[in-house]
């Protein structure tokens, strides 16, 4: 027997009503929004079956079904021969200027792909706004995928951040897979966006306003045959909200009861359709008090307070317009600004007072043309610019110790073709070819240092993609699917050469409640352009034991750059299965197996974990990394040409650089690698019952191994369920009850214990769990009410207020209040929020 639903739909324009109905049946629906334009759709009020319900809601619109499966359905704009012509052959007469499917899904550059072979999952900004959690950072760390360590507003920098921690800014990135935050893409609108800090090694996506999106897709599987670099770990792809009629006022007030950290948030959103276009435009104001560490009992051990959490101001402004000109040509556009201010105080035992101020904007947009071609195909020109403008200040013990300005853009030029190529027996096989020239840039001066440094690299870019049915008509019953996708993209940079990255994919409907899938490409990621800066850091003279001598040699020590670097690669792949059993309505399951081997990893010697000061005795160890003997020309120029020269011989008048006997070189160079495998998986179900509608789910990542080999000729370690590296399970549950106007959900949120293995024997370090409360009120539309269409939220974030675990700091003599990891908790404790969301 078919399963009913609940629904309470109004008459409404297809962009709002298709999403809410969305929303209340549980399922997602992906639709065409600049098609949409001027459609309204009709009231659906009652308990019916999905598809009853689904047909009510588009009775006398031109909208119909292209494609389900058990998760997902896909809508198009029907074409005006459909009634004459079988699915199969509308798809090759189309005619001209009426393309029957436009979305793109992440992942793909292909229109109309519902069953992608990898792992995509998607999360509305509604289903974002339920949690309680209000910001897309916050929302990221809880993903069972994302390893918190790396950049973020939330950890103390290395200290007690784990990954790729190297943060001056206060800035938040996604870190998929525990790999680092600059080996994730993150994209907006399927568009670049200019990497961020003083280094440009990652984006931050605390720039983006929550109030702009319209969801989060999260694609964890290497994508470099798709997207090019930086597509290692995964990529998430934040889509802004595009089709909107009317107006949106947000409000939104936190506080954690624990004391510091209180948000403020206005947002205000209006929007225009009409039958030929769209126009949006969104304001976003949020205000963050800082976090002190007396205000937090177990970071209270230093004499002097110092911030946890910085004080943080944002402004952003985002528009966008669309507008078709004929039946074939649309022409579309957007822009975002955003900016944000913040400071904090860092206090170390023995150190002194420092004191960081961060001003960071970024800003850009995109401007494109469609053009609608015969056999449903389609063309696209577009061209994005985004930059990030960034300037630091820090003034240590009172005196300014950096003033760090940096500017990174990114700007491209896309051209796109897709649609259907030909028909075999099982459906059309389906393509997408286009190139993309990219121009990247970095401009930073350190006005203390009185340096600067400004490369700028191009790349020019091929791809090309077939998604091929192998068994079974694409649009008829899903028993017996088979699908094969294939993607490859070349890529040339001007300063280190040329990549490759192919990839290959399979999706088997096994049946119509089955579905197997897999994955295998390559992907890399390209060096920063900060680390392929040729001058030296710092250039570092020191005596050594020599063991050739016997004695002491002079020796430099170099930090800094290399224009030497080559990418660093990875092999990824996947399989996974997708069950939503017809016996059991409302149940799904889904897990994938991933497997990553990233090699070529950049890292310096130092970073690696040798001993700088005793590299002679090691030289089986350092191998290429020293050289004796150094030409006296070589040596007087890295002295000449450092930003900084330290002599820490103790000669009376300095190191006499002739008797400099080697070179050992700390820059940054291709050493390491990293091994990682583990298991996703997702349960859920749905249903119906006399006390309301019930979704329950489980989300959770189990890491087999995640083992580094620091360089060659080193031992892999694995580091695995130790301080600030990934734990092997972390999970995310949910119940969420709909009961008439209200919605109450219950997340909890867990990760497993692991060990400080700095000591011998290791000491254990608790697991982390927490969970939170939320209670929404939907006020009827429609009623006339000054309340119309007013949504008011409650939620409690960690309702016990359940403290980090603790973990020794990492120096007692410097930080001795930082007994936390930040990589897998946070110090925020409990927070208590209502939010006001307002529809008219």
């Amino acid at each position: 027997m078919a399963q009913t639903r609940n629904f309470d739909v109004h008459s409404d324009a297809a962009v709002n009503a298709i999403p809410e109905f969305a929303r209340q049946a549980g399922i997602q629906i992906v639709a065409p929004a600049d098609q949409l334009n001027g459609v309204r759709t009709h009231e659906v009020k009652g308990s019916l079956d999905l598809h009853a319900a689904l047909s009510e809601l588009l009775a006398g619109t031109d909208i119909e079904i292209a494609s389900e499966n058990t998760q997902t359905i896909m809508l198009r704009v029907r074409p005006k021969n459909a009634e004459a012509a079988s699915d199969e052959e509308a798809a090759s007469t189309a005619t001209k200027g009426q393309p029957t499917e436009t979305v793109i899904v992440t992942g793909t550059n292909i229109r109309g792909v519902t069953n992608p072979a990898a792992p995509v999952d998607s999360y509305s900004r509604d289903q974002i706004d339920l949690s309680g959690l209000g910001s897309i950072q916050q929302f990221v760390r809880r993903l069972p995928e994302n390893f918190g360590g790396g950049a973020s507003d939330e950890t103390i920098g290395s200290l007690v951040g784990g990954g790729n921690a190297v943060n001056a800014v206060g800035g938040a990135g996604v870190n998929l897979r525990g790999l680092g935050s600059d080996a994730t893409l993150v994209l907006l609108d399927g568009h670049r966006i200019a990497p961020a800090n003083n280094n440009g090694n990652f984006v931050d996506v605390s720039m983006i306003p929550l109030s702009a999106l319209e969801r989060v897709d999260v694609l964890a599987d290497g994508a470099s045959a798709i997207y090019g670099s930086d597509a290692v770990g995964g990529v998430m792809n934040l889509v802004l909200r595009h089709d909107f009629d009317g107006a949106e006022t947000r409000a939104r007030f936190a506080a954690p009861t624990d004391g510091g950290g209180a948000e403020e948030e206005f947002a205000q959103t209006l929007g225009r359709t009409w039958g030929s276009g769209s126009a949006l435009v969104s304001y976003d104001y949020n205000l963050r008090s800082s976090i002190d560490s007396s205000q937090r009992s177990y970071a209270s051990g230093n004499a002097s307070p110092f911030t946890l959490v910085p004080k943080q101001l944002h402004n952003s402004v985002f528009a966008m317009g669309n507008q078709s000109l004929t039946g074939d040509i649309s022409v579309f556009g957007e822009g975002l600004w955003s900016n944000r201010s913040s400071s904090n105080d860092e206090f170390f035992t023995g150190i002194g007072d420092d004191h960081n101020v961060v001003s960071a904007s970024n800003y850009g947009g995109t401007a494109g043309v469609d053009v609608a071609l015969p056999e449903d195909r389609q063309f696209e020109l577009s061209t994005t610019y985004s930059a990030s403008d960034t300037t630091q200040t820090d003034t240590f013990a009172g005196a300014p110790s950096s003033h760090v300005h940096t500017i990174a853009t990114v700007g491209t030029v896309d051209a796109k073709l897709d649609g259907a190529l030909f028909s075999l027996p099982a459906g059309p096989v389906r393509f997408a070819v286009g190139g993309q020239y990219r121009f990247e840039t970095l401009d930073s001066k350190d006005l203390i240092a009185d340096s600067t440094y400004s490369p700028n690299r191009s790349i020019a870019a091929g791809f090309a993609e077939l998604d091929i049915p192998i068994i079974g008509p694409r649009d008829s019953a899903p028993d017996n699917r088979l699908e094969l996708s294939l993607a490859d993209r070349y890529e040339h940079y001007s300063d280190f050469g040329s990549t490759d990255n192919p990839k290959i994919g399979l999706s088997w409907m096994a049946q119509s409640d089955l579905k197997l899938r897999g994955t295998y490409g390559t992907s890399f990621r390209a060096p920063l352009l900060s680390d392929l800066n040729p001058t030296p850091s710092q250039v570092v003279a020191l005596p050594e034991a020599d063991p050739t001598t016997g004695g002491a040699s002079n020796v430099l020590v170099v930090f800094g750059g290399n224009p030497k670097l080559s990418p660093e690669k990875s092999t990824n792949w996947t399989l996974g299965a997708d069950w939503a059993p017809d016996a059991f309505p409302g149940v799904r399951v889904s897990t994938t197996y991933y497997n990553v081997h990233f090699t070529n990893l950049i890292t310096t010697a130092q970073t690696a974990g040798f001993d700088l000061f005793d590299a002679l005795n090691n030289a089986s160890t350092f191998g290429p990394l020293i050289q004796r003997n150094p030409p006296a020309a070589e040596v007087a120029s890295l002295v000449a040409t450092t930003q900084e020269f330290d002599d820490f011989t103790g000669i009376p008048g300095g190191v006499d650089l002739s008797t400099i006997a080697a070179i050992v070189d700390s820059r940054s160079t291709n050493l390491s690698a990293l091994d990682t495998n583990g298991i996703d998986f997702k349960v859920s179900y749905d249903g119906d019952f006399s006390f309301g509608h019930l979704e329950t789910g489980l989300d959770g990542t189990y890491i087999l191994t995640f083992k580094q080999k620091v360089a060659p000729g080193t031992p892999t370690a694995d580091v695995l369920n130790t301080q600030y590296n990934p734990v092997d399970l972390k999970l995310r549950g949910r119940v969420i009850l709909r009961h008439g106007n209200f919605d109450f959900a219950l997340f909890a949120n867990y990760v497993d214990s692991y060990r400080d293995v700095r000591n011998s024997p290791s000491v254990p370090i608790a697991s982390w769990t927490t969970f939170d409360l939320a209670v929404e009120y939907n006020f009827d539309q429609g009623s006339g009410s000054p309340l119309d269409g007013l949504v008011a939220g409650f939620n409690v974030i960690n309702v016990a207020d359940t403290k980090p675990p603790f973990v020794a700091t990492p120096d007692p003599g410097v930080a001795p209040g930082l007994v936390f990891d930040g990589a897998n908790a946070n110090v925020l404790g409990r927070v208590v929020s209502l939010q006001l969301t307002e529809r008219w």
